[in-house]
């Protein structure tokens, strides 16, 4: 299992920044390759399940995304099922004036030959759109 973590400090109230996160719709708006959001239904415990569809090397991938653990202006976690097995993680939390973002993702590729030759290919890009999604979160909130 990989694990990246990356954080950002936005200059919004943490009520404002969570409400923003917790509408997964909003995702489309910070998440680059993140192209739609569908059946958003609200889960028992807060927040919201839903389908997923997600741009990868000129593939789209669909998933479906359940909440596991929801507690307001703290913690959203997803797991997510589909080509690729993930939890996503936001925490939230004051700094300052601002709200700190903490993004977590743990996750698999599949263990075929062609999984394990694109595993760093699927890290780099990984990263480098966790890096993009905070910096859009940043933003559209810091206005």
């Amino acid at each position: 299992m990989l694990h990246v973590e990356k954080s950002v400090v936005v200059q919004r109230p943490i009520e404002e920044v969570f409400t923003f996160i917790d509408i997964p719709v909003n995702l489309i708006d910070i998440w680059p390759n993140m192209v739609e959001i569908k059946d958003v239904q609200p889960a028992a415990g807060g927040g919201h399940n839903f389908r997923w569809v997600y741009k990868m090397a000129g593939f789209s991938l669909e998933g479906t995304s359940t909440v596991t653990e929801y507690v307001p202006n703290q913690r959203i976690v997803n797991k997510n099922t589909g080509p690729m097995e993930s939890v996503v993680t936001f925490l939230f939390a004051p700094e300052g004036t601002g709200t700190r973002v903490t993004f977590q993702s743990d996750y698999d590729i599949p263990g075929n030959v062609l999984g394990m030759l694109a595993k760093p290919l699927i890290s780099m890009q990984n990263e480098r759109d966790i890096d993009a999604l905070l910096s859009n979160l940043k933003k559209h909130l810091d206005r």
